[in-house]
């Protein structure tokens, strides 16, 4: 979870907020889901709040192995305990990250004169994006929804169904492996095959001898995991 070269990525932020020309400073963030602790846990519904949190933070603490005072923490009561043969008891979903990085997000956002008002999770937030636009388009919600996103380090995806992930599965395939090919295909290193890859200065037969094997590789990756979720599932 912790930014390297912050310096550098805070410049970054500030040419993209300039170059976008938006008039908006309030924005929401994101952390990595490998930067966060997420668990459910199961308690008795007759706990008051300050018992609740002792539970809370005793599990936060065996879960990341630091002292609770160093971790922002966030926990919701989601209703009772489905899987539960006790009706008084509930699920409380638990979200843990380390001061440190979201601090690092904090303080990004703000170096481009950003206000940050939200910290979310990146997965549950794309999810529920991705929930919003299908409520915009008047799709119904009955049916599952498959999330690709495709980043630098790989390819995730996330079958959703009324709202919760019920599938997740991830490819190792993204924009670092797709520069390591464009370094082997024209004999570069990694920064040169990075830069062109951005400036779109690569040779003319680039798409067709390094893009498109790329995302024929991808996309036959993904549709073997949905296509194994399918033939598994019920849905």
């Amino acid at each position: 979870g912790h930014i390297e070269q912050f310096d550098e990525v805070a410049a970054a932020l500030q040419r993209l907020v300039k170059a976008c020309g938006s008039s908006v400073r309030e924005v929401a963030l994101a952390m990595p889901d490998s930067a966060v602790i997420t668990t459910k846990m199961i308690l008795s519904s007759d706990l008051g709040e300050a018992e609740r949190l002792t539970h809370v933070e005793n599990e936060v603490m065996r879960l990341s192995g630091r002292q609770f005072a160093d971790m922002s923490v966030d926990y919701a009561v989601k209703g009772r305990a489905q899987a539960s043969r006790q009706s008084d008891e509930v699920e409380v979903v638990v979200t843990a990250a380390t001061k440190e990085s979201v601090q690092d997000r904090l303080g990004l956002a703000e170096s481009a004169g950003l206000t940050p008002v939200v910290v979310d999770v990146e997965t549950p937030a794309a999810v529920l994006a991705t929930r919003r636009l299908i409520i915009d388009r008047l799709m119904a919600l009955t049916d599952p929804v498959a999330l690709i996103q495709v980043g630098r380090e790989g390819a995730s995806l996330h079958v959703t169904h009324q709202g919760e992930i019920v599938h997740a599965a991830h490819q190792p395939l993204g924009g670092a492996r797709l520069t390591e090919l464009i370094a082997q295909a024209y004999g570069l290193d990694q920064p040169d095959a990075e830069e062109q890859k951005h400036r779109a200065s690569l040779p003319g037969d680039y798409s067709q001898v390094v893009l498109q094997p790329f995302i024929k590789t991808l996309v036959d990756g993904l549709v073997s995991e949905l296509d194994a979720f399918i033939s598994g599932s019920t849905y």
